[in-house]
């Protein structure tokens, strides 16, 4: 249940106003409200902070069910992941190496499965 943060217990947002200085003339300003969601996905539970305009924008687009929250953590992990390989890709890159031909890359896989062949212990 959304709660809203910086208001009075009835809601009245008269108790969070500030004055403010605005070209000589004081302004009450009014800071703009916050709701705090708390959002549960396979047990992990954080806030959102998120104005109320942007809250209901965010409900109306269903953006706030678990499931809309795990596409799009998991379009933000897809993301974070192809920015950590070009990242790779621009450091080596810089650093003057070439990329591998098709048999280098074979005979790396290659050297990788029979050391993993080595350690196996015997089948009986």
């Amino acid at each position: 249940m959304p709660m809203i943060v910086g208001a009075g217990a009835d809601g009245d947002s008269k108790a969070v106003q500030r004055k403010a200085i605005l070209g000589g003339t004081k302004v009450n300003a009014l800071p703009p409200p916050i709701v705090q969601h708390r959002v549960s996905l396979a047990g992990l539970f954080w806030r959102t902070g998120l104005s109320v305009c942007d809250t209901a924008s965010a409900q109306t687009a269903g953006l706030l069910k678990p499931q809309a929250l795990a596409n799009l953590l998991k379009d933000a992990m897809r993301r974070h992941a192809a920015q950590t390989l070009l990242a790779g890709a621009v450091r080596a890159t810089a650093a003057g190496s070439k990329p591998l031909s098709m048999d280098e890359i074979q005979a790396e896989v290659d050297a990788v499965r029979k050391a993993r062949r080595g350690r196996r212990p015997a089948a009986a």
